[in-house]
Formats: C-alpha cells, sequence, structure tokens
C-alpha cells in the first residue's frame, strides 16, 4: 500500500499541469453538483417541482413552448395549461416568462405607485396568478393574492 502511495506522490509531483487540471475539474464538478442539487430549496414542495424548458435557436428558455411565442394569446397558453393539468401526474402547472430573459425583451421595467416609479428588477410575467402562488409562494408585502390576481397588469413586490 506504501508502494503505490510512493508512487502516485511522484507522479503528482511530476505532472504538476495534469494534477493541477485535474484537481480543478473536480472542484468545479462539485460547484456544479452542489448547485444543481441545492436549486430552488427554499420553496415548499422543491422535490415535486419540475421546470418545462424550450429549446429554441440554440438558446433555453426557462418557459414553455408555444407555436408563436409573442403571437400567442393568454388564451391559447392556458388551453396548453389546462393539457398539462389534465395528465393524473401533474399536480398543478404554471407558466411564467423572467423579465431579464432573452423572451422576456430583457429591458427595464417600471413600476408605478403611490406617484412614486421604479425600477422593476427580475420580475416575472404570469398569467397563471393564482396557480404560480400555490407553486411558489410568495411573501407579499402590502395586498393580498385574490387582489394581485383579479385584474390585468397587476404586481407583487416580494422582499
Amino acid at each position: 500500500m506504501i508502494i503505490i502511495l510512493k508512487i502516485a506522490l511522484r507522479n503528482i509531483l511530476h505532472r504538476k499541469g495534469f494534477t493541477a487540471i485535474g484537481i480543478s475539474a473536480v472542484v468545479l464538478i462539485g460547484i456544479y453538483l452542489k448547485n444543481e442539487l441545492t436549486y430552488d430549496q427554499a420553496t415548499p414542495g422543491h422535490e415535486h417541482i419540475y421546470r418545462v424548458i424550450n429549446h429554441f435557436r440554440d438558446q433555453a428558455y426557462t418557459c414553455m413552448p408555444f407555436i408563436e411565442y409573442y403571437g400567442t394569446s393568454a388564451d391559447s397558453q392556458l388551453m396548453f395549461l389546462d393539457l398539462l393539468n389534465s395528465y393524473d401526474e401533474v399536480e398543478a402547472a404554471t407558466h411564467f416568462v423572467p423579465s431579464q430573459s432573452a423572451i422576456g425583451g430583457g429591458d427595464q421595467y417600471f413600476v408605478e405607485t403611490d406617484g412614486r416609479r421604479f425600477v422593476a428588477e427580475n420580475a416575472l410575467y404570469t398569467n397563471t396568478g393564482n396557480t404560480f402562488q400555490e407553486i411558489f409562494p410568495q411573501n407579499f408585502l402590502a395586498g393580498t393574492p385574490g387582489h394581485a390576481f383579479s385584474g390585468f397588469n397587476e404586481i407583487i413586490v416580494d422582499r
């Protein structure tokens, strides 16, 4: 056993470049796995949540695929969600688009309330607010879920 360790140590010292590359690869794989295995663990029931990803023009979007995304009506989007919900294995389905993604426009969005205007960073768009709240509970700073999802162009501000 000691002979094997001596040989391994000599090889490590003799091939420092390959050793550094190997150790770097192991560290990077470890960081990647930690990120993948701890993602969204703050969300209640995270082990039962799955994300449908759309690959379009060699880019991955965190959204469900629609035939014509920009031309798809809210009713068409809801029909797709109803189809997903028709499967016994699906407890609930929601749709959202991050504003910072390419499909979300990546632009700055402004929110105006009580005469003040500010930039809304990291906004999510959804037309299934109640289901989104059920899957990803938000901490409301003001208002209630019933009011926030009652109309068009409503916003939730959370921590």
